[in-house]
């Protein structure tokens, strides 16, 4: 072999032991690992804009001292609770599947899932949900300042979003379905209207 073929072999072998490197740095080994998702920047929070404040100031609030949460939603909206839960919905009663009016039916629910422990909500989804869940797509945002997973579940009737937003030892879930664009607007309004009380 020729001073120049060993040189040249020699530049290539050190190029792709360089790449190498940089793509076990970059993907830390786990390009197949679905826990393995994207941190959001700060600029990525949920929050209310000057917008948005106009959009709902007509909206009513909700506060639930027992849940520990306050947010504003339609004046024409409903409200019902339970002991662990509240759900807004823009109809008093839901028709059946596959009935015509479903398509301009739409809610929120908002649940307490218990406490987190104080883990990190990123330890916490994947301790206590993301294994039951299995969900398409996971990306751990802010909410009115607080840290929140954004979690599209694969499996239910419908396509759906959760948010779990976590604050002390509480984590509140918060839940909308997807599948009627003209409602998703307002969801995003309702949850940057979103705050703890404590």
């Amino acid at each position: 072999m020729s001073k120049t073929t060993k040189i040249v072999l020699s530049v290539i072998a050190i190029a792709f032991i360089g790449y190498a490197g940089w793509w076990m740095v970059a993907f830390n080994g786990n390009v197949n690992n679905s826990s393995v998702v994207p941190t959001l920047p700060k600029n990525n929070d949920v929050v209310s804009t000057i917008e948005n404040q106009t959009l709902v100031a007509n909206w009513k609030t909700y506060k639930n001292a027992t849940m520990g949460f306050e947010i504003k939603y339609p004046a024409s909206w409903y409200v019902e609770e339970t002991s662990d839960s509240v759900h807004f919905s823009n109809v008093k009663v839901f028709s059946e599947l596959g009935n015509e009016n479903v398509k301009n039916e739409s809610y929120v629910g908002i649940r307490i899932e218990g406490g987190n422990g104080q883990l990190p909500i990123k330890n916490w989804f994947e301790k206590s949900v993301a294994f039951v869940m299995e969900p398409k797509s996971v990306e751990f945002v802010t909410v009115g300042g607080h840290p929140a997973v954004r979690a599209k579940p694969s499996e239910g009737i419908g396509e759906r979003l959760n948010y779990y937003i976590t604050s002390g030892d509480d984590v509140v879930e918060v839940t909308f379905p997807m599948d009627v664009e003209k409602f998703i607007q307002t969801y995003e309004q309702m949850l940057s209207t979103f705050k703890f009380l404590k």
